[in-house]
C-alpha cells in the first residue's frame, strides 16, 4: 500500500496529536495544542506523519501558517517529511493565501533545510510588520510564534522574486543592539521589585554585551561564516513575565533569545559540533561570572548583580528542551550529552556555592 497524504479528518485529530507528541518528545510535545486543521500522511491505515496549520486574516492579508511538521520516528529518512511539506505548501496556496509562514525553532537544522530550500526566508519583526501591519504583529503574539521561546518565523510570498526582497537580513551590529536594548527594557521592569536599580541595569548591560562578545569568540574556531540574530519568538511569554512583575511584584525575568548562527545550515555532526562549541564558550563564561561572589571579598551591588544575573542565565541554559532549548543548552545536549552533563553539574554546583556565599 502506498503512502497517502491528505487533509486530516476530525476523528483523526487525537491520533495525530498523540503522534506529534511522540515525535517531538514528552516535554516539547506538552506544548502542542489539539489541532483543528491539519494534513496527515497515512500508511496501512495508520497515521505516520502530519502537518498542523492555521489560516488567519491580518488586515487585508490572508496568512497560512505551518505550526508543526512531524513524522513517526519509525519512518524517518524515507522522505515523508518532505512530501508533507510540499503537499501543505500547495494546499495553502490553493486556499488563496497572500503569504505563507512557518514557525521553526532556531536550532532545528532539519526544518531549516526543508523551508529554506523550498523558497522560505527568515523574517524578523520589522519584516513581518511590513507584511502584516502592527495589528497583525499583535495577533502573531497570540499564536505559536508568540509563546514559543526561541522560534523564528519563515515566510514565502507568491513569487520567488517577491520573497527574495525579504531575504536580506539585518546586520549583526543592528541585531546585537536590538537584542541588548530589548532585554534591558525587560530588565527595567525589575526596578519595581529590587533595590539598587542602576547597579542592576549596569550589571545587565555588562552581562548581555559580554556574552555576545564571548559567543563571537567561539565562532572564530569554526570555518563557517556567522551572524548574530535576535529571535523574537516567545515575545508573548516575555510580556507575560513583565505583567507578572508589575502586578504581583515578584521576580519573573524571561529574556528574548539572541545568538550567533551560521549563514548556511548543514545536517551533519561537524555542524552540530560547531554550534555546541559556540554555546560552550558562553556557558563557561557564565560559570566564571557566577563565581565572582565566591572568589572576591568585595560585595558591591554591581558585582553581586552580575553574579545573580549570570546564575539566572545558567539555570536557563541547563534546560535542554523547550521552552528553554534555544538559550544554548540544547546545542550542547544535542551534540554530546556527557559534555552537557558536566556543564550542567558545574552550573548547579556554582549556583549553590554562590547562594551560600551571599547568604553566609
Amino acid at each position: 500500500m502506498e503512502l497517502e497524504i491528505r487533509e486530516m479528518r476530525d476523528a483523526e485529530a487525537h491520533e495525530a496529536l498523540v503522534l506529534s507528541k511522540k515525535a517531538f518528545g514528552l516535554l516539547e510535545g506538552t506544548f502542542i495544542p489539539k489541532p483543528k486543521t491539519g494534513i496527515v500522511a497515512v500508511f496501512d491505515d495508520k497515521i505516520v506523519g502530519g502537518v498542523f496549520y492555521k489560516i488567519a486574516t491580518y488586515g487585508k492579508k490572508k496568512l497560512g501558517t505551518i505550526d508543526f511538521i512531524f513524522v513517526d520516528p519509525s519512518v524517518h529518512g524515507k522522505g515523508v517529511g518532505k512530501q508533507l511539506y510540499e503537499y501543505a505548501v500547495i494546499f495553502l496556496w490553493e486556499q488563496g493565501c497572500d503569504a505563507l509562514a512557518a514557525i521553526v525553532r532556531d536550532d532545528n537544522i532539519a526544518s531549516w533545510g526543508i523551508f529554506v530550500n523550498g523558497g522560505f526566508v527568515r523574517a524578523g519583526l520589522p519584516k513581518l510588520a511590513r507584511l502584516l501591519g502592527l495589528s497583525g504583529i499583535a495577533k502573531m503574539f497570540l499564536t505559536t510564534y508568540g509563546v514559543s521561546i526561541g522560534y523564528e518565523c519563515y515566510i514565502a510570498l507568491p513569487g520567488r522574486e517577491e520573497t527574495l526582497i525579504y531575504e536580506k537580513s539585518a546586520s549583526s551590529a543592528g541585531q546585537i543592539l536590538a537584542y541588548i536594548t530589548i532585554n534591558l527594557s525587560i530588565v527595567a521592569f525589575l526596578l519595581f521589585v529590587i533595590e539598587h536599580g542602576l547597579s542592576f541595569l549596569a550589571a545587565s548591560l555588562f552581562v548581555f554585551s559580554s556574552c555576545v562578545l564571548t559567543g563571537y569568540t567561539g565562532t572564530l574556531l569554526s570555518k563557517h561564516k556567522w551572524r548574530f540574530r535576535l529571535v523574537a519568538g516567545g515575545a508573548g511569554i516575555c510580556l507575560l513575565g513583565i505583567i507578572t512583575m508589575l502586578v504581583f511584584k515578584v521576580f519573573c525575568f524571561i529574556p528574548l533569545v539572541g545568538n550567533w548562527y551560521p549563514h548556511k545550515y548543514e545536517n551533519s555532526p561537524h555542524f552540530k559540533r560547531d554550534m555546541a562549541i559556540n554555546a560552550i564558550f558562553v556557558w563557561a563564561y557564565l560559570l566564571a561570572l557566577s563565581a565572582i561572589t565566591i572568589i572576591t571579598d568585595t560585595f558591591t551591588p554591581f558585582l553581586t548583580y552580575v553574579s545573580y544575573i549570570a546564575s539566572i542565565l545558567l539555570i536557563i541554559r541547563c534546560i535542554p528542551f523547550d521552552p528553554a532549548t534555544s538559550y544554548g543548552g540544547g546545542r550542547v545536549f544535542q551534540w554530546n550529552k556527557l559534555v552537557y552533563g558536566i556543564f550542567a553539574a558545574a552550573s548547579v554546583s556554582i549556583i549553590v556555592l554562590v547562594q551560600l556565599s551571599i547568604n553566609g
